[in-house]
């Protein structure tokens, strides 16, 4: 028994010379990476309280109607924290702005930023949405309907009311109450009552169809 005990102690002192190295070294690669992920995540963490704070003082320089001054500031969110979530909503935000202003071209391009590099497709679907009004705004009705007929996810009621809006502009007159007809069937409750005027306005077209 004695031998077996000392033959396994030489066996692990062997061992032991033989891995010691490779053992300390993952153990401090293993230590380093507790605490390389831990200031990973500190960093992210002021990343992303930096980010939220340029938001907070564009959407003030919005509301305050200084453009100039928000430009600048979304220009610097876009530069140093362009992956965020807050830069999309940045760029939705100042869009909207500028949309107000009639600055269509300027809200069209922040529109079509903030589409492509939203990670959350809902609020991608969102940027569309708006890009199409943007769009017919400016007398594109063509490239809007073309936005307007893609997947819009939570904003399918919407995207089919807005397609009624612009078919009838264009006097197309029975595309447009199958476009509202549509939009009512999936319409929260608050828009149900106006787009049934806008079915109503077009009763002409049903009375014909059934005729």
């Amino acid at each position: 028994m004695a031998y077996d005990e000392d033959e396994q102690q030489a066996r692990f002192q062997q061992w032991w010379q033989e891995n010691w190295k490779a053992l300390a070294a993952g153990l401090v690669i293993g230590i380093g990476g507790i605490f390389g992920w831990n200031a990973w995540q500190s960093h992210q963490e002021q990343q992303a309280e930096v980010a939220s704070t340029l938001f907070s003082e564009m959407s003030a320089a919005v509301d305050a109607g200084q453009l100039q001054k928000a430009t600048e500031l979304h220009q610097g969110l876009i530069d140093a924290h362009g992956g965020s979530p807050y830069a999309v909503a940045a760029s939705m935000r100042l869009a909207a702005a500028r949309a107000s202003g009639g600055e269509f071209e300027a809200a069209a391009a922040l529109l079509r930023w903030s589409k492509e590099h939203a990670d959350d497709s809902a609020l991608s679907q969102l940027a569309q949405l708006r890009l199409a009004r943007v769009l017919w705004a400016q007398g594109d009705a063509e490239a809007a309907l073309v936005l307007l007929d893609q997947e819009l996810g939570p904003y399918t009621s919407a995207a089919a009311e807005l397609r009624g809006d612009i078919l009838v502009a264009q006097d197309k007159r029975a595309e447009a109450r199958s476009a509202y007809a549509q939009a009512l069937a999936s319409a929260p409750r608050e828009a149900r009552e106006l787009l049934q005027q806008k079915l109503d306005d077009l009763a002409d077209v049903a009375e014909a169809q059934d005729a």
